[in-house]
């Protein structure tokens, strides 16, 4: 097979987005000097070029069957995908595209996560997964063959033909630590069963220690071999790792040493970010700003504000130049958006899983949201590090926050990193309602409601003052200064369903906040007139 046939092979397993017509036909073609049907997994053809064509094709058999109010994970699927999956590596090795091979293992970890996350999130019975999936039935033997690939010899053999083994095997090992700390605080039978079906995954787990210890080799491992691909994949696989945290400090194991064991994760990171940029032409924004956030993070549980407003300054400063110097086309899009997009919540639609998903009908009528949840999703790991900051060291980032809020040059960051800083807060409230905690976490609770209420009381007396100062000489500066504040209420109330409003009620500070948001509602009546209300979906499980 020519360079352009394999290409047209790798496109439809890495990019089907990006194939076409005649790339499935030719693939057909090449398919049909063989005897043997792409269909069977048992008697593909020996070249391995007619081989990847066949498995392309055979790609395009669905993970997770659906119909239109509900999704079956079967038994077979499962089994059929993972044996695939391990067959189009062998294929690429054995055409010696380590290059495709390695792109399509971190395709396959994505999916494989995702489907372990939703056999978790089906046993504790989210509402939102239900909209996006209608009722979810997993096979028992589905998920014995997604733990039986952790033993897997001959798996374990080709990621090590690939030297990705080792770093595969530290984003499960974060990935068990944030399943447990997800599962932690359920129902004690639900924890029982979820533990003994996903037993492989999280005895994987054993203690923060021993997962350093081996993070810690893995990385020097890496940057003793100078390789770029692997220092990428284990830099931004740090968020599993913190997600997993941000739940541990809801809980009581909120403690000092905990803490530090982040921190010596977090130093790591830093080491192996500033090594991988060394592997890039130019810089990207998009990973800038993500490690920007975990170096915000590093300075907040140091309770070093000054080094945490720096380090947010200087991202500042960049964006600005970034955004002075963009001239017509560019692929700097990102800069590009208004900033209320990262404080959107993500879409109820259902993501696509594999080849049949990707190449629907339907995804024509959901291209608004697909894109939306391509920005959101970026926005969401910024902001899930940021939130840990904020969990462990509640004092020190509320003093950071009101800081960088009134800095011209910090709060462009800051708007940038996690939308309207408002909102935020909004979104880490909702998180903590959602969690089965403790009392401590309650006090945790009241306090970010407070901080929440404080910042929103401020906007709207600046607002009102510049109304009662201003106004005559400057007309319209009333209806522009209460942009902002309309910006804050008009997102939250994305986001304020009757679930959340009950339990942002039951503190004091939670029915201050919602006297103030009805205020400011009334307020801003006055000046833009009534916007209509619309019935909303509860959205709260996904910031959970």
């Amino acid at each position: 097979m020519s360079l352009s046939k394999q290409y047209r092979a790798i496109k439809l397993i890495l990019f089907p987005r990006y194939s076409t017509i005649w790339d499935i036909f030719l693939l057909l073609k090449d398919l049909s000097t063989s005897s043997r049907t792409p269909k069977n997994l048992d008697f593909l053809p020996k070249d391995p070029n007619i081989r990847l064509a066949g498995l392309a094709l055979s790609h395009m058999d669905p993970i997770i069957i659906r119909t239109t109010d509900k999704s079956i994970v079967k038994e077979k699927n499962i089994s059929d995908w993972l044996e695939r999956s391990k067959l189009i590596l062998e294929t690429l090795i054995e055409l010696k595209d380590y290059t495709s091979a390695r792109a399509f293992v971190i395709e396959f970890i994505s999916t494989y996560f995702f489907l372990v996350t939703l056999y978790v999130m089906q046993q504790i019975d989210k509402k939102s997964l239900r909209e996006m999936f209608g009722s979810i039935k997993f096979d028992d033997g589905a998920i014995v063959q997604l733990m039986n690939f952790i033993k897997s010899e001959s798996w374990k053999n080709v990621l090590v033909k690939l030297d990705v083994y080792d770093a595969f095997d530290v984003l499960l090992r974060f990935y068990a630590f944030s399943i447990k700390e997800m599962i932690k605080k359920l129902n004690k039978d639900v924890i029982e069963d979820i533990s003994k079906k996903l037993a492989p995954l999280l005895e994987l787990f054993k203690n923060e220690e021993e997962l350093f210890a081996l993070y810690e080799r893995t990385i020097n491992k890496v940057i003793s071999k100078r390789d770029g691909f692997l220092s990428k994949m284990l830099s931004s696989s740090i968020i599993i790792l913190i997600e997993g945290y941000a739940r541990c400090f809801l809980t009581n194991d909120r403690n000092v040493e905990s803490l530090n064991r982040l921190k010596k994760f977090l130093i790591k990171s830093r080491e192996l970010y500033e090594f991988s940029k060394s592997f890039s032409n130019y810089s990207d924004v998009g990973v800038l700003s993500f490690h920007t956030s975990i170096e915000i993070l590093s300075g907040i549980i140091d309770n070093n504000i000054e080094r945490a407003m720096g380090i947010l300054r200087s991202l500042g400063l960049l964006l600005i130049k970034e955004k002075e110097e963009i001239i017509g086309v560019t692929e700097r899009s990102m800069l590009k958006l208004p900033p209320e997009i990262f404080s959107l919540p993500p879409p109820l639609t259902p993501p696509p899983i594999n080849m049949v998903d990707r190449l629907s009908p339907s995804n024509f009528l959901l291209l608004a949201n697909e894109i939306l949840e391509e920005i959101t999703t970026s926005g969401l790991e910024r902001k899930n590090i940021l939130k840990t900051a904020l969990l462990m060291n509640p004092n020190y980032f509320k003093q950071f926050l009101f800081r960088s809020v009134s800095d011209p040059v910090s709060s462009f960051a800051l708007l940038f990193l996690m939308g309207s800083p408002s909102v935020f807060l909004f979104e880490t409230i909702i998180f903590i309602t959602t969690q089965l905690t403790d009392s401590s976490s309650d006090r945790l609770l009241c306090d970010i409601i407070s901080s929440l209420d404080i910042l929103l009381r401020v906007k709207k007396n600046i607002v009102q003052h510049l109304d009662a100062r201003y106004k005559e000489r400057y007309p319209y500066v009333t209806q522009l200064a209460s942009f902002y504040l309309y910006r804050d209420s008009f997102l939250i109330s994305l986001m304020m369903t009757n679930e959340t409003r009950q339990k942002i009620v039951k503190t004091t500070s939670g029915k201050r906040l919602m006297k103030t948001l009805n205020e400011i509602y009334n307020y801003l009546e006055k000046i833009y007139g009534k916007t209509p209300l619309v019935k909303k979906e509860d959205i709260s499980e996904l910031f959970a």
